[in-house]
């Protein structure tokens, strides 16, 4: 009986967020959907699978006109996928998750999200760098994932289940590093002044020595050019004064990897290799 009434109620909950919460989201009303998301907030902690699906709806609401609801939609992220659960204060250092399970977080929102919600969470995460809401180790996790993941996957002697998974898992959160360079003036901090050499050679290196390429190399490539480009085109602040001075110690190595990706006979993609091409 407990079992049963545990399924209803949870079916109730489900039925009541896809008939009334989720459309409360698009209603125009921005008490409305306020409302809405911190309902969403705590559903997510209780794993209800519609809760997820509204509040990667709600990544849309970043892009409106109303300051208040904007915030909103943040904060949500923020409690989300950066904050202990039960958290209330997104901006309460004492309530974030240790670096590495937030970089988590972050790539499987990456992994799971479709082209629509990729070009709003390239929104929010540009918000939230803007304004310092993401620790500044999260990059290094993220960087780390990137490298250490690239290491094990060199090793395996034939790809396997696990080896595509851990590169697809690696495209992903290069993914998060390059959305989260679309901040203005972010992408030195977001990549490491000194880590751009060791990712391009752990990830365009390692395809453009490979004889094939998996899909997870694919979309590898077209992040880190992407991750790239973002950063060729900032410039960044020199340490010893505020002067603005170009920073490209790493292009030389870049700019060879790609050539290198864009040499090889088993080069498919026009598009892919476009990206190589404009990173370098």
């Amino acid at each position: 009986d407990f079992f049963r009434t545990a399924g209803a109620f949870i079916e109730l909950l489900e039925l009541t967020l896809k008939s009334h919460l989720l459309p409360m989201l698009r209603s125009g009303q921005a008490g409305d959907a306020v409302e809405a998301l911190k309902f969403l907030v705590k559903a997510h902690h209780f794993n209800l699978p519609s809760a997820s699906q509204g509040l990667r709806a709600s990544w849309a609401l970043v892009f409106c006109a109303d300051a208040g609801l904007k915030e909103e939609v943040l904060k949500a992220f923020m409690l989300v996928h950066a904050c202990e659960a039960g958290a209330e204060d997104p901006y309460d250092p004492s309530a974030f998750l240790p670096a590495g399970k937030v970089a988590t977080n972050l790539t499987n929102v990456v992994r799971l999200a479709s082209r629509s919600e990729l070009t709003c969470l390239e929104e929010v995460l540009t918000v939230l760098v803007t304004q310092q809401m993401i620790p500044k180790g999260v990059f290094v996790a993220l960087r780390k994932g990137v490298l250490e993941a690239g290491k094990q996957t060199g090793e395996a002697s034939k790809p396997d289940e696990a080896s595509k998974r851990r590169g697809a898992q690696r495209a992903c959160a290069m993914h998060v590093l390059a959305l989260c360079c679309s901040a203005p003036g972010a992408a030195a901090e977001v990549l490491g002044s000194g880590s751009v050499s060791a990712l391009a050679d752990a990830t365009l290196g390692k395809v453009a020595s490979a004889g094939e390429a998996s899909e997870g190399d694919w979309e590898l490539v077209r992040c880190v050019c992407l991750a790239v480009k973002k950063l060729a085109s900032e410039k960044a602040t020199s340490k010893t004064g505020s002067q603005k001075q170009p920073c490209f110690a790493w292009a030389p190595k870049v700019v060879s990897l790609c050539g290198a990706v864009l040499r090889g006979e088993w080069v498919r993609s026009g598009s892919l290799a476009e990206e190589a091409g404009q990173g370098g």
